[in-house]
């Protein structure tokens, strides 16, 4: 298995984590603390009622104890990885945060180092994350702007690409993945009356605030 974005805890990762599921995770910079992880190793044992889990030293401990492989940097654009590597990608709250040129060229590479009939787990945020901690605001509140009004708020170390749901579907279909489930979910209380429309598709799902997709590598 193959994640991109994997982060700083690893938390998801840990939880599935068995011997038989050799786990690769990257990260276009390198993020992983190795104190959040051991800080998820203790709370999985607490909460979850798991068997006293060993603690992380380092990433060769990581992938020892965990089968879990943490690189950083990679560039999910372009890897080093063989044709025919993984059977699944999944990841969790990062497309949202890659242009959408950019997203066509991982999408391509998936294409190459899933093997064929692979699988990609996606779930996706498209709220306006400016929300999270704002709740003055809308949680679709940045499709009030135009795109170069939006230009002046969107930071690169904070990119939100703004796609709705109807775009990723474009996007994954035109890459040569056949979409095997997806759902628009959480539809926005709060609806400006000022969106912009040509960020908007038409549809219902414009103004959902996370999606659920299951891709086929074809």
């Amino acid at each position: 298995m193959i994640e991109f974005g994997a982060g700083k805890n690893l938390g998801q990762n840990l939880y599935i984590s068995q011997p038989e599921l050799r786990q690769h995770l990257v990260d276009l910079n390198p993020m992983l603390d190795l104190s959040l992880v051991n800080h998820v190793v203790t709370l999985l044992a607490e909460q979850y009622a798991f068997e006293a889990l060993p603690a992380v030293q380092s990433l060769g401990d990581l992938e020892a104890k965990y089968a879990i492989k943490y690189d950083a940097p990679v560039d999910m654009t372009s890897t080093a990885f063989d044709d025919d590597s993984f059977d699944i990608c999944i990841s969790t709250n990062t497309l949202e945060h890659i242009p959408l040129v950019t997203l066509e060229a991982i999408l391509r590479e998936l294409r190459r180092v899933l093997k064929s009939a692979g699988i990609i787990s996606a779930q996706i945020d498209y709220s306006d994350h400016y929300a999270h901690t704002d709740r003055s605001i809308s949680k679709i509140n940045y499709l009030r702007f135009s795109e170069q009004a939006w230009k002046r708020h969107n930071h690169k170390f904070f990119f939100q690409n703004r796609l709705r749901h109807s775009h990723y579907r474009k996007v994954f279909q035109d890459a040569g993945f056949e979409i095997l489930r997806e759902q628009a979910i959480k539809p926005s209380k709060r609806i400006p009356d000022d969106l912009d429309p040509d960020v908007l598709t038409g549809d219902d799902s414009d103004y959902c605030l996370a999606g659920l997709w299951v891709l086929r590598n074809c």
